[in-house]
């Protein structure tokens, strides 16, 4: 570029990157934001109450912006729909899973996205990282203190007994992995039900 000119890129991993690219920048990393910072600015400036704040910043992983997003109308009662697909998804048959995950693959698709408000897909997987997260610490520490979904403990804590601690994380890495797809796949609806039908086989 000209002299005087910086270009600024944002990536999420710089191995996306041209190695010739990076080897001509400067690295400058941000940091997540520390979760009760989040907590308490959606407390004082998004009239939001201490357990909702707390869920929100618990799911944005560090962005106060997707927290914000996140406490959209509607956020407690979308969060608990989601939970209860993902402890229930155990039991479920094959066909049930297939079926919920095109029904899923649909509604989180862009362009249905584009139309709702509320949590989107990065949402969702967020949600399902702190219940897999609640049920390693349930399953590996058997420390429920520091369980997230503080309303699910209970029921939480019974179904980590029945579930496989590295069919838990594998689960988790998934989740993880779903997540930076997104970044690269911008299709959301298929990235859904391959991500459903995955979690149902690594917990069958």
């Amino acid at each position: 570029p000209p002299s005087g000119n910086i270009i600024v890129l944002k990536v999420v991993d710089p191995r996306d990157l041209l190695p010739t690219i990076v080897s001509r920048c400067q690295r400058v990393p941000f940091n997540p934001l520390d979760r009760d910072i989040i907590k308490e600015y959606l407390v004082a400036h998004h009239n939001q109450d201490i357990n909702t704040a707390y869920l929100a910043a618990g799911i944005a992983d560090g962005s106060l912006g997707k927290a914000i997003e996140i406490c959209g109308e509607g956020f407690l009662e979308t969060r608990k729909e989601l939970i209860e697909l993902l402890l229930s998804l155990k039991d479920m048959s094959g066909k049930q899973a297939v079926e919920l995950a095109f029904e899923y693959g649909k509604k989180y698709s862009k362009k249905s996205q584009e139309d709702q408000s509320g949590i989107d897909i990065y949402g969702v997987i967020g949600i399902w990282k702190t219940c897999l997260r609640d049920m390693l610490l349930a399953t590996v520490r058997g420390n429920y203190d520091m369980i997230e979904n503080r309303d699910y403990r209970d029921r939480i804590t019974g179904l980590a007994a029945k579930h496989d601690a590295d069919k838990l994380i594998e689960s988790f890495f998934l989740l993880e992995d779903c997540q930076r797809d997104l970044i690269r796949n911008p299709n959301s609806g298929l990235l859904m039900e391959k991500m459903l039908l995955e979690l149902k086989t690594l917990n069958s």
